[in-house]
């Protein structure tokens, strides 16, 4: 009888080490794939933190932004006129009013708008190209100076000017290409 037991306990081992294997065969995949479940968790949450301090940052900039006397606010703030044709030519017939007080003459003889389009900051762009005659040299840059500051309704850009700059006086015929950048 000891035989069979020898034998039974030896067949139980048996079956034990070739269940043990089956388990740790089959359950291998379960593991692996665990393991590949932590690191995506792991790097999900490497991510989310990270978009969370960016959310952050977003957060601080529009708080800043919000406020109505921070220095940001007055930076953006020239750029949130409203764009309209009318308005625009009223004040660029307005401010040659003004400058003709002076010295020199400017008479505004078109003005050219394009079609806006928005452009890679996310404001919108017009382009306006402004012909006039200028009496000289020194109202001409008195008008560019005025066009371009930061003291009007409106600030334009100026890409791109050429003149013709002859020795002799009197007035020039010019073309101007006025660019606006606001926020619709």
């Amino acid at each position: 009888m000891s035989i069979t037991k020898q034998n039974h306990q030896f067949i139980a081992t048996l079956i034990i080490l070739f269940a043990f294997f089956i388990v740790i065969f089959v359950t291998k995949n379960v593991y692996y794939n665990l393991e590949v479940a932590q690191d995506t968790q792991s790097a999900y949450a490497e991510e989310l933190q990270t978009k969370k301090e960016e959310l952050s940052k977003l957060n601080t900039l529009q708080n800043e932004l919000n406020g109505s006397n921070s220095e940001k606010q007055k930076e953006v703030s020239k750029f949130l006129v409203e764009y309209n044709q009318t308005d625009i030519i009223n004040y660029l017939y307005k401010s040659t009013e003004a400058m003709n007080s002076g010295s020199g003459v400017i008479s505004i003889k078109n003005v050219n708008f394009e079609a806006p389009r928005l452009n890679e900051y996310g404001l919108e762009e017009a382009n306006i190209t402004l012909g006039a005659r200028i009496s000289n040299t020194e109202t001409l840059l008195k008008y560019l100076d005025f066009l371009t500051g930061n003291t009007g309704k409106y600030r334009f850009y100026i890409d791109n000017f050429s003149f013709p700059n002859t020795t002799t006086p009197g007035a020039v015929n010019v073309t101007i290409p006025l660019k606006l950048f606001y926020k619709s």
